[in-house]
């Protein structure tokens, strides 16, 4: 890269003034000029093929979805040496050492190839960045609309334990303008909901098993948040996953929260303290 800064500077020092800044369709005859575009191009072919070599061993290396990347990268770059940077390079040498043109046409012909291979090589490049930001935003997605749908069987439970609640509440209006730290306030209120139906559950008009559905659990709920039970039972396991895996204890919790929802729309009573 030094050389190759020295020797344009050395080239573009030794051309005449009005042939500084020509472009390379206007190179012509004139050995400045094309001694300039030479030592470019010759430095781009070694850049670009240097470039894809490493692209495509790095690909070999790896086994997931940055390996089609990289090899489209790599793909990109040879657009780049094989459509642009070689036929200047054979242009030039030819018209600044022979007087003649080897390879004619190349200030019209390789523009749209180097075009093509640039895109090739950005879009393998940025592809598991921009496949990454489009996960996360599904992912957000997903959470505030989980957030949002639980928000009625927390709302209920945080009125008759407003100890379960780590963070001050809000109003549903503002809470829908609230979009930073969504992933810490989505699992806050999971575990929220999970303290709430703990703290919930002695007060039951009859105890939870396992073969009761979300509508039954959820009129269990609504029952006890909406009539007074003065004698504690003992506790149990309200919406409880059938596995160890977190999303299969948000899947029972958004099921009941879905009934509860329902059954909280359809008997619009107000709740008294267990």
């Amino acid at each position: 890269a030094s050389l190759t800064s020295f020797g344009l500077t050395l080239s573009f020092a030794a051309t005449s003034v009005e042939w500084r800044g020509a472009s390379y369709p206007e190179a012509g005859q004139h050995p400045g000029v094309l001694a300039f575009y030479l030592i470019g191009n010759l430095y781009m072919s070694y850049a670009t093929a240097h470039g894809a070599w490493l692209c495509r061993a790095s690909a070999r290396q790896t086994y997931s979805g940055a390996r089609q990347s990289l090899t489209v990268a790599a793909l990109g770059l040879i657009v780049c040496l094989l459509g642009t940077h070689l036929p200047r390079v054979l242009s030039t040498t030819g018209r600044l050492l022979l007087g003649t043109d080897p390879v004619p046409g190349t200030a019209h012909w390789t523009p749209p190839l180097l075009a093509i291979g640039s895109g090739l090589f950005f879009l393998g490049i940025g592809y598991p960045g921009l496949r990454t930001g489009i996960i996360k935003a599904r992912l957000w997605i997903t959470m505030r609309r989980h957030h949002r749908q639980l928000r009625p069987l927390w709302a209920a439970l945080y009125q008759h334990f407003p100890n379960i609640a780590l963070f001050a509440p809000t109003t549903p209006r503002r809470e829908a303008w609230q979009l930073r730290h969504m992933r810490l306030r989505y699992y806050r209120r999971i575990i929220e909901c999970r303290d709430g139906l703990v703290c919930l559950s002695p007060y039951l008009p009859e105890p939870i098993h396992p073969n009761h559905t979300p509508a039954h659990q959820a009129q269990l709920v609504h029952t006890a948040l909406t009539t007074t039970r003065t004698q504690a039972a003992l506790p149990s396991i309200i919406a409880a996953p059938t596995t160890h895996d977190t999303n299969a204890d948000t899947h029972h919790l958004l099921s009941l929260a879905h009934e509860y929802t329902q059954l909280a729309h359809a008997h619009p009573t107000s709740t008294t303290a267990p």
